[in-house]
């Protein structure tokens, strides 16, 4: 954590004599590297306080050293020469905390690791089934997010039959008390008109509003889409961007659509090498359409050197992940045998169906076009 840190502080005092040059204000970087300094060791100090509390029996201490871990997990992937074995370490620090502070009964940390089995972390496998029973025990003790995510699972039947009616008892019950996420949910159904609604887009605004005020990431990336796109609203890509940036870190479809914007030059200049930074991030929260965007670069040596290998690997992943586009990509690149891939005819047909089950176009059209042949 040391060295860690060290290497973060030189990036820091390199960036501070930058400012030196251009705003020729020595004092004011020295401070600047001052507090740093205070700040990052300050940080390592209250963590191990932190550790003490948890084993103590602690479970809000807990919560929050395995949150210390995960913010230094984010200090190690920006390092030069970056141990993946430091990180891993890391990461089964905080899940280790994170598991200890559930089973202790503390409604926050249970809600903490239902999400991350929700969506499927990085150092952590999907598990609807769990991320259920941890939702709904925690809902019971009166935890509003609790209340938002277990709306999500009987909405989206994770873990779960699909039970609109449910779903907009938990989302009522969860806005009620001030939850964002069940803001965003209330929004999304009275758009879209499910669980008997009348679809209200004065409703729909009035509560997609009330989300973001809170600060609900959902909700603000489904803000920026529309500005980008100019859904409803005037289009305004610049914004759009900025809204994506202000929750990359805690939503990582933001962070994906914020290497899409740098990738393309949507609101942003153009900028491969900046967009291959982003999406990596993002990729590293398992998200299937960065990976998706990761190999279509890697493959076209875009922001990087052309890395057949990698962009397969990328494809690959993306559709274990269930990405549609990814399968129709791998399908075509095992029916060709082109980019690296092994020509597998039968392998080809397979991700075809699979992509094609999930209703992507292109697998369809090219599943229709072999059965001609």
């Amino acid at each position: 954590l040391e060295r860690a840190y060290q290497q973060e502080f030189r990036m820091t005092a390199n960036t501070a004599r930058r400012f030196d040059v251009e705003l020729g204000a020595p004092q004011t970087s020295r401070d600047f590297l001052r507090a740093q300094d205070v700040r990052w060791r300050q940080h390592l100090a209250d963590l191990q306080t932190l550790k003490k509390r948890a084993e103590a029996g602690d479970g809000a201490a807990a919560l929050q050293a395995a949150q210390g871990s995960r913010s230094l997990i984010q200090l190690h992937a920006r390092m030069e020469g970056r141990d993946p074995a430091e990180i891993q370490s890391l990461a089964r620090q905080a899940i280790a905390l994170e598991d200890q502070a559930a089973a202790q009964g503390h409604l926050p940390a249970m809600v903490a690791v239902a999400q991350a089995l929700e969506e499927g972390s990085a150092h952590r496998g999907r598990n609807p089934a769990r991320a259920l029973e941890l939702y709904a025990k925690a809902a019971a003790g009166g935890n509003a997010a609790a209340m938002g995510g277990l709306a999500a699972m009987h909405a989206n039947g994770w873990g779960t039959p699909r039970d609109d009616a449910v779903a907009l008892g938990w989302l009522q019950k969860g806005a009620e008390r001030e939850d964002g996420r069940s803001m965003f949910g209330l929004a999304t159904f009275h758009r879209t008109g499910r669980a008997g609604l009348t679809p209200d887009p004065a409703a729909f605004e009035q509560w997609l509003g009330k989300a973001v005020a809170k600060g609900e990431p959902r909700a603000i990336v489904h803000s920026g889409q529309r500005l980008r796109d100019g859904n409803g609203v005037a289009q305004d890509q610049a914004r759009a961007v900025q809204l994506f940036a202000s929750v990359a870190d805690a939503w990582p479809a933001a962070r994906f659509l914020l290497g899409r914007a740098y990738l393309l030059g949507e609101g942003v200049p153009r900028d491969p090498v900046r967009a291959l930074t982003e999406l990596t991030q993002a990729a590293g929260s398992q998200n299937p359409q960065a990976l998706l965007l990761l190999g279509s670069m890697h493959q076209q040596g875009q922001g990087t050197a052309v890395n057949l290998p990698q962009s397969l690997a990328f494809f690959r992943r993306s559709a274990e992940l269930g990405e549609p586009a990814a399968m129709t990509m791998l399908g075509n690149l095992h029916q060709t045998g082109l980019a690296g891939a092994a020509r597998d005819p039968a392998l080809a047909l397979d991700w075809y169906r699979k992509a094609a089950a999930l209703g992507d176009a292109a697998a369809t059209k090219q599943l229709e076009h072999l059965a001609r042949q």
